[in-house]
Order: structure tokens, then sequence, then C-alpha cells
């Protein structure tokens, strides 16, 4: 089987990204309403979800979720999903209000929904580097470091230790002369 291209595997992370922030949707709706929705929220739903789906990928796209190596998914990578959700979020609540009028614009399913997406984006980006770092055996397979030292190049020696973990290094401990330091 051949490998995919990065054009398809943008193309297949969109998809994933769209059937999650549709079942994030969806399932906002079941929160605030409960089962069954009522018939003017399943209207609002139906009438909103292909929107909603546009704006969140636009957003994510043009905020730059689409570029970049996903296996190394990162903290940073992280808070640009946040950022676009938040911004996609704000502009959903505008169009909803424009389009349907503000007695029409549930905000807590906005709310709701605004958490379960960055969760659920954030996992279809994270689930698949923690589970190759679990078959890879990189997280089973660590060597225990001493830092010795204190001050910028320690502190960046031990940024890099948690950021790393392909490394395969866990630190055990740090020996420094600075007194301030010690048991910290």
């Amino acid at each position: 089987m051949r490998d995919l291209t990065s054009r398809e595997k943008r193309l297949l992370l969109m998809f994933a990204d769209s059937l999650a922030i549709a079942f994030c949707y969806l399932l906002a709706f079941y929160l605030k309403f409960e089962f069954p929705l009522p018939p003017a929220e399943t209207r609002l739903f139906q009438n909103t979800i292909i929107l909603v789906i546009a704006i969140k990928l636009a957003s994510y796209y043009f905020s730059g979720c689409y570029k970049g190596v996903w296996r190394y998914a990162s903290m940073a990578d992280l808070l640009v999903i946040i950022r676009a959700t938040c911004i996609a979020t704000v502009v959903i609540i505008v169009a909803v209000i424009l389009l349907y009028g503000r007695a029409n614009c549930p905000a807590p399913v906005f709310i709701i929904d605004w958490l379960l997406t960055i969760f659920a984006v954030g996992a279809v980006r994270f689930l698949p580097r923690g589970y190759r770092l679990i078959v890879s055996g990189q997280v089973k397979s660590t060597r225990k470091v001493l830092v010795v030292g204190d001050g910028d190049p320690a502190e960046m020696l031990i940024r890099e230790i948690f950021s790393s973990p392909s490394v395969g290094l866990e630190l055990v401990g740090l020996i420094t002369e600075d007194p301030d330091l010690v048991g910290n």
C-alpha cells in the first residue's frame, strides 16, 4: 500500500475534522435540550450544520491547522486549534444572529460546542501521535538522566527533554549549587 501524499493527508484530516465538528455540534444540542430535540432546535440544527462545518474548517485552514506535520503535534498546535475555534465560534454566533435572529441563537449550545470541538479536533491530532508512541515502544524505553548545573542552559535542556518524548529521556533530578533550587 502506498503512502498518502501531503494533500491526501490534509484532505483526510479535514474530513475527520468535519465529522468531529458535526458530532460535537449535534451533541451540544442534545446536552442543552436533551432527547428528543424540540422541533425549533431541530430545524436550527439542520439549517446551520453546514454553515458551522464550513466556518470552522475555514478558520482552521486560515489559522494554519492543516500545515505542518501532525505526527509531531505539540502544545503550540493545540493553542492554534483553540484560537481558530474561538474565532470560528464568534463568527458562527454572529452569522446565526444575522440569519435567524437573537431569539433563535442558543448561547449555551455554542459554548458547549466550543468546548467539545476543541477536545475532539485536538484528539484527532494527538491520539494518532500517542498511539504511534505506544506502538513504537518509545514510551517504555526511556533513559533516566540527571541534569548538572543551573541557569538558562539547564532550563533549556530540561524544556527540551520534556518537549521531545521521542528522544527517550526521563529527567530524574537536577544537581545545582543554588540553595534556592534545592527541593524544587
